[in-house]
């Protein structure tokens, strides 16, 4: 009998599973490939020394703690190294934390529908399935460990359970999500004390004093691993990653309260309705608007903890304009969302047999109608997208409203609420499924932020035609594939990492490199400080290599040689 209550959520994930089949074996790009080096060295080292390229004989990438790299490592030990088995890792968090949202829900609100819904929102969400087979700290990985701490934290406040064994089952949660990542740890623990501290004081003195021997045993630990493969100074480096990234951010935010609040956020609006869905954020504004009206939702503890955590996460991001370029830190804030919405719409889900059917056909005949017109005019499934230009989203966006003033025109009863929720709900999944068939068929993806790069088939092409001891010109996904010597251009180049050009310049200069693969915008960035260098651009690249081959995706991968 117990195991017929799981039977539902079993089956969300293999249909989540096959949403995300088509996005498993994907390229590895910028990040990623850092990261997959990484874990192959720990898998066959034991510790993440790489190679980056002939002037960098030694590189450790210890900036963040190297959870990630253990988990890959042991996929790659039982699996072998394939971009198969490298996704399996966060494929099987994402996974994991889906079964978390179901089963706590449950428990929470003893409602198997509310709780069934909040995951079936959870596993077919776009920025859900982009992470969760995206080779990143926060994810999917850290993202899994933060949902049980959270939610095991909240359900040992409520009940009042203060014992030993409770707070070391969250102290080795706690363990964990420190060997993932430090910063968005503290948040999760800030969380916990602010609500402890409303609702039940007496549980934050063994908090607190599980916390400080976690976090002790893990840093002798990550410093005694350190010390083994004798590179003490790593012990360090994720501390002052951490302090250099919050100075630089507060120093640029400190300028004015505008950019304090949308730093670098040119692309957050964009993302928004690509990840979150222009549904979504029309029903996440029905939920707030609700817990305002409702007095029994705002004094529910639960309501409230959900809100924090929500909120906590977010504000941080936002501020320091972090979700700009790297949007995958909301992971962590995705469950409560995904939860609040369900409890708000419960009410109406229960009552919506009668009016399913019409506001399911009145949302698809408007979409239908405005993509049909779109596919005409050739407007879909564009090759490339320019500075993230949602031209998918303006469809979305006019699909949603041209509904909502379709169900408020023909309906004045009390039935117009449940329609209108339904056919936001509807218009919800019917993006996800437009967006996945667009992934498919462009080269550029919307929901899972990779796209047809090139990088394999660049690298690939200057493995078949030169030696391995050939030094190339290039940066990460396409070296993982080249798997030869190179000088990386991210350490080199002054786009990434502030260096000067002269090591690349010098090297053209010499005649070192036996090919060049980079992206245009590096080869222009390139032949734009050759001036300043004294390097005769036009001679160094394009006349001395002879040969060029253009592999396009989304960078524009060109490869001199």
């Amino acid at each position: 009998m117990r195991f017929k209550k799981f039977i539902p959520i079993i089956l969300v994930i293999i249909s989540a599973a096959l949403l995300r089949f088509p996005f498993l074996s994907r390229e590895f790009v910028l990040e990623e490939a850092l990261n997959v080096k990484d874990a192959i060295a720990i898998s066959q080292k034991g510790y993440p020394v790489v190679y980056m390229g002939e002037q960098a004989p030694q590189s450790i990438h210890l900036d963040r703690t190297p959870g990630l790299f253990f988990f890959e490592a042991i996929s790659f030990k039982l699996l072998g190294v394939s971009e198969e088995s490298a996704r399996l890792v966060p494929l099987l968090f994402s996974f994991g934390q889906l079964s978390l949202i179901y089963y706590f829900s449950l428990k929470f609100f003893k409602n198997r529908h509310l709780s069934l819904f909040s995951a079936i929102l959870f596993a077919t969400n776009p920025y859900i399935i982009q992470n969760s087979t995206h080779i990143h700290y926060d994810g999917a990985v850290f993202a899994f460990f933060s949902t049980w701490y959270l939610f095991l934290a909240c359900q040992k406040i409520i009940s009042h359970q203060n014992k030993w064994q409770d707070h070391i089952k969250l102290a080795i949660l706690f363990f964990f999500a420190l060997f993932v990542k430090y910063d968005p740890t503290l948040i999760m623990l800030f969380v916990v004390t602010i609500f402890s501290a409303i609702y039940w004081r007496p549980f934050l003195k063994k908090l607190f004093l599980s916390s400080f021997l976690s976090a002790s045993l893990f840093l002798g630990s990550f410093y005694l691993y350190n010390n083994a493969f004798n590179h003490p100074e790593a012990f360090f480096q994720p501390f002052l990653w951490i302090f250099e990234v919050f100075s630089q951010k507060l120093t640029a935010s400190s300028a004015s309260i505008s950019q304090f609040l949308w730093s670098d956020n040119y692309y957050l609006l964009i993302r928004f309705l690509s990840w979150l869905s222009i549904p979504l954020i029309f029903l996440t504004a029905y939920a707030i608007f609700w817990i305002g009206k409702e007095k029994t939702l705002k004094k529910d503890p639960r309501i409230v903890f959900l809100c924090l955590w929500l909120f906590s996460f977010c504000f941080v991001y936002l501020a320091f304009g972090w979700s700009g370029d790297f949007p995958r830190y909301f992971a962590p804030a995705i469950p409560p969302l995904f939860l609040i919405i369900a409890i708000t719409l419960k009410g109406n889900l229960a009552k919506s047999k009668k009016v399913f059917t019409k506001a399911a056909i009145m949302a698809f005949l408007t979409a239908l109608s405005i993509f049909l017109f779109l596919a005409y005019r050739n407007w879909l499934f564009l090759d490339r997208i320019t500075g993230w230009i949602p031209h998918l989203q303006i469809p979305f966006f006019a699909i949603t409203i041209i509904g909502i003033l379709a169900i408020i025109i023909t309906h004045s009863n009390k039935n117009t609420r449940i329609t209108l929720t339904l056919t936001l709900i509807f218009l919800y999944f019917f993006q996800i499924i437009a967006q996945n068939i667009h992934d498919l068929k462009s080269p550029y993806s919307l929901t899972n932020f990779y796209g047809y790069g090139g990088y394999r088939e660049a690298g690939q092409f200057l493995k078949n035609q030169f030696h391995q001891n050939n030094l190339i010109l290039t940066f990460d996904p396409v070296a993982y594939y080249w798997q030869g010597e190179y000088v990386d251009f991210n350490l080199f180049g002054t786009l990434h990492s502030g260096v000067n050009f002269s090591l690349i310049t010098d090297l053209l200069s010499q005649g070192s490199f036996a090919a060049i693969a980079l992206p245009d915008i590096y080869l222009k960035e390139l032949e734009n400080a050759s001036s300043t260098y004294k390097l005769d651009y036009q001679t160094a690249i394009k006349t001395r290599f002879k040969n060029h081959v253009n592999f396009g995706g989304v960078k524009g991968i060109e490869v001199y040689y």
